[in-house]
């Protein structure tokens, strides 16, 4: 089987306005939120939970140059995207799991 997601380009009507402190804040947060549901759940491989892991680094990084260079890091579109993405990779990571654990019953002959 032979899964297609489709990458839209992005797009925006109007500027974000996000501080590089209010972005360092949204991506803690996320970090949190799915580092706390990946300690929760089966210890069990996907080929998306490496890709959850890998955007839980990229946030903890982005975080730390926010920090460091805030005049540099605000208005980003990436202090949005990258949790959104690293969401979805966690909800991809689940439906594996899911989809191993639901087996189809067998109908009597």
């Amino acid at each position: 089987m032979l899964g297609i997601a489709p990458e839209v380009p992005m797009w925006r009507t109007a500027p974000i306005t996000v501080s590089a402190e209010d972005g360092a804040a949204y991506r803690s947060e996320a970090v949190r939120v799915l580092t706390e549901v990946l300690e929760r759940i089966p210890a069990r491989s996907s080929v998306f939970r490496p890709a959850v892991e890998e955007q839980i680094a990229i946030m903890r990084l982005m975080i730390r140059i926010a920090r460091e260079n805030p005049k540099d890091c605000a208005d980003q579109d990436l202090a949005l995207l990258v949790p959104l993405r690293g969401t979805g990779m966690l909800l991809r990571h689940l439906d594996v799991l899911l989809a191993r654990e639901v087996r189809p019953s067998r109908s009597a002959p």
